[in-house]
């Protein structure tokens, strides 16, 4: 079972499709919660820990 990561309006091939196995996933999710805390909600970054669909609705993030 793997993470299935489909970008929304990519601008490059390379960001249409990612896929992690559930034992890559677990760093990567870490890396989400410690770099990009400051831009996405906890409860949000929480979510994206399970395979159920969930990330930020588009490209756009808040500024700093």
């Amino acid at each position: 079972m793997g993470m299935d990561v489909y970008g929304r309006n990519p601008s490059a091939e390379s960001g249409r499709y990612f896929r992690a196995n559930m034992w890559h996933w677990r760093p990567i999710h870490e890396l989400i919660c410690t770099l990009c805390a400051d831009l996405l909600d906890m409860e949000l970054i929480e979510a994206m820990a399970f395979n159920g669909g969930e990330g930020p609705d588009n490209q756009e993030v808040p500024s700093a």
